[in-house]
């Protein structure tokens, strides 16, 4: 028979699927670690960084399948980190790293959603990124046959306060 082993980035990730293919918690496993007959699924961290600790003692598997977003937050970032973005205008706005399933590494999404909902409400006012703040302006922004503003902006990411654990939290 054909050995396959799933790899995914968050625990949450790994939870889901096994549960979905019917998988068994292999016992004593201090992260997620299922396995029924030739399929075995872990999960190794954003970033494949828990690779070697947590599968690199596995028997060498005839199929690897790399599932869900693994690894699609930034190297230098882990999952709840404080960052703060600036665009080459110099406009800043502050958020929490999180990861999301179909997001390139190097890219970073900001919803535009919920305006009224939010500006309405006391509780949610002034949290997150309000996604105009980072867009600038100008005249060179605008596109030429219906006049809408180019909502791509090219931002720097720093990291403000890291996670109390390397990594965060992904559970």
């Amino acid at each position: 028979m054909t050995r396959v082993l799933v790899l995914t980035a968050i625990d949450v990730e790994a939870r889901g699927l096994a549960r979905h293919l019917d998988l068994a918690r292999v016992p004593g496993a201090a992260h997620p670690h299922f396995r029924t007959g030739v399929l075995e699924l872990v999960g190794v961290g954003p970033g494949a960084r828990d690779l070697e600790a947590r599968a690199g003692g596995l028997e060498r598997p005839a199929l690897l399948v790399s599932a869900g977003v693994c690894g699609a937050l930034a190297p230098h970032l882990n999952e709840g980190d404080l960052i703060e973005l600036e665009t080459p205008g110099g406009r800043k706005a502050r958020a929490i790293a999180r990861l999301t399933q179909g997001l390139h590494p190097e890219c970073l999404a900001v919803p535009g959603i919920l305006g009224r909902w939010v500006t309405a409400n006391d509780r949610m006012r002034g949290k997150g990124v309000h996604f105009n703040s980072l867009i600038e302006y100008t005249f060179d922004r605008l596109d030429t046959l219906s006049a809408a503003l180019d909502a791509c902006v090219k931002v720097k990411i720093s990291v403000v306060h890291r996670t109390e654990e390397e990594g965060g939290s992904h559970a």
